[in-house]
């Protein structure tokens, strides 16, 4: 068609577009609306005086690269090149000063676009879906660019000019403008006029690593960088007042932001699964919304700062890691793992967290929280298994401190079963079983007491030992079988404790957990909630048909629980077995006649 002039006048076209059909007039050097839509042309040569290319004018073809003439002023309706799935690159005409919306949309081939220096407006989906643009250089001028703009495509880097007054969105729909770029690594944004960072602007950017804003940025939206799982860390700028809804969600591998003092506010779920281990927030902080960071699997400490006047429920609800909060503001302390999200309610957090308060003033919202320290003593710390680990960062004294356990495992005399394992951070002075009679183990002379067996692993295997003494891993069984009396079988919640009302009892730093070696395998104190693995052996808690519960180590089967030890190998993991028994080298039973009253010997 390069020689061809198209005329305008009485005559017409017929197009079928989709649910519209029907005669179109033709005018004077226009390619117009939806003129070759649909036609699967491989090729295509246009005339030397178009003027302006019409709605989809161009929709559904198979050529590889066309040539748009230097007199094409402007590209309206939308749609124009859309789905043009085989277009490989375009050089767009020096005098356009908008792309429509859709414009290239679905040109999943597209890989080289030359934009003009007079364009102003990049429409809504301009671009979206174009996974082979890798890369765009914008002109300086441009002022704006739609929602969706580049959504899904290629790219690999992105800096948004300084003339750039709007990247569009609809948080509504979430149609940020480069939603969901895969690819996307680095952005860097110099615009001097946008001062807040849209909605869902980066959302799902899962490769992005690197973003530089400008320091104008006072807000940051709902969800613009939810699901950036590769972002490890930001610079905020230091004009930020708040960071909206879900802004940073499920960025899992974020660990480190760093802040100015502008910042007020914090909303709700905006660090939510985030990969934060530690939270250190700026004085100028006021507001915490809820949920904001629930789901936190690695986080294990966070301090809340003096300014803070409001923090909502459900803040750290998940965060099972989460050891110690720092209060360091007199703002009533909600109840932090339980809060709604739309219609569900989120509850579940770790029980064995440490409050430290610095305002004796202020307020527990939460009435089930124990572990309160004020001016480094705590009236009582409460320790359970469970999902919960433990450590204490900063040394306090406790008037009492306990943890309580299940006993419920039968035990067989002369057969090495019903154990359980424990490790506590404070020597026991008191066990004592639900019903209120004392416990102690075999030979501790402890008046009036019933007995269990308490061993040790030495380099000759378990050893019986009379006292629990803190940071120390034990093996544990009470005596539970109808051949004793009942006033000696223990079954139930048995409570071990520490009290020391008149001067406390210090409970320092936590320190480097000891491993005790016996000769096939090593007994590990532990504090914290770890995975099953074939490198952890837990005592197996149920019987099968080989072994009674509380009789093998077994790797794989279930998780360690806090205050539960475990045994790791001795040698190289491939040569390990499956399971180690109780038994063996490290029984201390004799061969005796087994009476009605538990002896040291059965087990």
């Amino acid at each position: 068609m390069k020689k061809v002039t198209i005329v305008g006048g009485e005559e017409t076209y017929y197009v079928a577009y989709e649910h519209l059909s029907g005669n179109i007039s033709l005018k004077d050097d226009i390619i117009g609306q939806y003129m070759f839509y649909n036609l699967h042309l491989t090729e295509l040569i246009l005339p030397d005086n178009i003027a302006s290319i019409g709605d989809a004018a161009f929709e559904r073809n198979d050529f590889e690269n066309i040539e748009l003439p230097e007199t094409v002023v402007s590209i309206t309706g939308s749609r124009n090149f859309r789905s043009c799935v085989k277009l490989e690159e375009i050089k767009l005409p020096s005098k356009l000063e908008e792309l429509p919306n859709e414009c290239f949309a679905g040109c999943a081939s597209l890989a080289k676009v030359e934009l003009p220096e007079k364009l102003v407006r990049i429409g809504h989906s301009a671009f979206a879906e174009c996974g082979s643009l890798t890369s765009i250089a914008f002109p300086e001028g441009l002022e704006t660019i739609g929602r969706e703009g580049f959504a899904r495509s290629g790219l690999l880097s992105v800096t948004i000019p300084e003339n750039v007054r709007e990247v569009m969105t609809s948080g509504n729909y979430e149609e940020g403008a480069f939603k969901s770029c895969q690819s996307l690594q680095t952005v860097r944004i110099l615009s001097k006029y946008i001062d807040r960072l849209p909605a869902y602007t980066f959302k799902g950017c899962a490769a992005l690593i690197s973003i530089t804003m400008p320091d104008q940025i006072d807000i940051i939206e709902q969800g613009a960088f939810t699901g950036c799982s590769s972002l490890e860390e930001i610079n905020l700028p230091p004009n930020l007042e708040s960071i909206y809804t879900e802004a940073f969600s499920d960025c899992t591998s974020l660990s480190a932001v760093q802040s100015s003092g502008s910042l007020r506010t914090i909303a709700s779920r905006a660090f939510a699964n985030t990969g934060f281990t530690t939270i250190s927030l700026p004085e100028g902080l006021q507001r915490i919304d809820k949920l904001a960071f629930a789901d936190c699997a690695n986080l294990q400490s966070a301090r809340v700062p003096s300014g803070v006047v409001e923090v909502k429920g459900g803040v750290f609800a998940h965060c099972y890691k989460l050891h110690s909060i720092f209060w360091d503001t007199s703002a009533t302390f909600p109840t932090v793992y339980e809060s709604t999200w739309y219609n569900d309610d989120i509850k579940g957090g770790n029980p064995n967290c440490l409050l430290y308060l610095k305002d004796e003033t202020t307020q527990i919202s939460d009435k089930n929280w124990k572990n309160i320290i004020l001016n480094n003593v705590a009236s009582q710390i409460v320790l359970t298994s469970g999902r919960g680990d433990f450590y204490c960062p900063q040394e306090f004294k406790a008037l009492r401190i306990s943890y309580t356990r299940d006993f419920s495992a039968k035990t067989y005399p002369h057969e090495s079963a019903g154990w359980k394992s424990i490790s506590l951070p404070f020597a026991v002075t008191r066990v004592e079983h639900e019903d209120g009679r004392v416990l102690a183990p075999f030979n501790s002379g402890v008046e009036g007491s019933k007995p269990f067996w308490l061993r040790r692993l030495k380099a000759s295997g378990f050893e019986d030992v009379t006292t629990i003494e803190a940071n120390t891993p034990y093996v544990i069984a009470m005596p539970n079988n109808e051949r004793y009396a009942a006033e000696y079988n223990i079954s139930g919640k048995v409570t071990f404790s520490a009290e020391n009302y008149s001067e406390g009892i210090t409970i320092p730093v936590t320190p480097a957990l000891p491993q005790d070696e016996g000769p096939k395998f090593r007994l590990c104190a532990n504090y914290q909630y770890k995975d099953k693995s074939v490198s952890v052996y837990v005592l197996n808690d149920k019987d099968s048909r080989d072994y009674h519960a509380g009789s093998v180590f077994e790797h794989s089967e279930r998780a360690a629980l806090p205050f539960e030890a475990y045994v790791a190998n001795k040698v190289a993991s491939a040569a390990a077995p499956a399971m180690y028994a109780t038994g063996g080298n490290s029984q201390t039973k004799g061969l005796h006649e087994v009476g009605s009253e538990p002896n040291i010997k059965d087990m």
